[in-house]
């Protein structure tokens, strides 16, 4: 995986710190953490998790691989389409911060997040691609 160097604060026995994700669907807040990998043209990619009984859970795919494009490997494209609420859960709590430009596909436009994966990976882990 070439994902940058996080000043030394990846380890593989820290326990994630939780956050909050309130989904518009069903009106409920989620404690989740992130899981972050990259897709198999090396682009960021980062998913939320639940916990469940037998252990973590993919809640969503809060990114959206456009394989015709490489992105800098801090950087990745929103899914607004299925998670709507993900620029404010982004925003909220610091993990990354909007560049101002956007992929269109269909009828969505997704929006360009430069993230902050040393903070990132306070609330999550690293994860090898499959």
């Amino acid at each position: 995986m070439e994902l940058p160097s996080v000043g030394g604060q990846i380890r593989k026995n820290k326990k994630p710190a939780l956050l909050s994700f309130y989904s518009e669907c069903d009106k409920k807040d989620y404690p989740v953490t992130l899981m972050i990998t990259t897709y198999l043209n090396g682009n960021l990619a980062i998913l939320l998790q639940t916990k469940d009984k037998g252990g973590p859970d993919n809640y969503a795919t809060i990114t959206v691989n456009f394989p015709d494009e490489l992105l800098p490997p801090d950087q990745a494209y929103l899914d607004t389409n299925n998670v709507p609420e993900i620029e404010q859960f982004i925003q909220d709590n610091k993990l990354g911060k909007p560049k101002h430009r956007h992929h269109i596909s269909g009828f969505c436009a997704y929006p360009l997040y430069e993230f902050d994966l040393p903070r990132c990976l306070e609330y999550g882990v690293l994860a090898e691609p499959k």
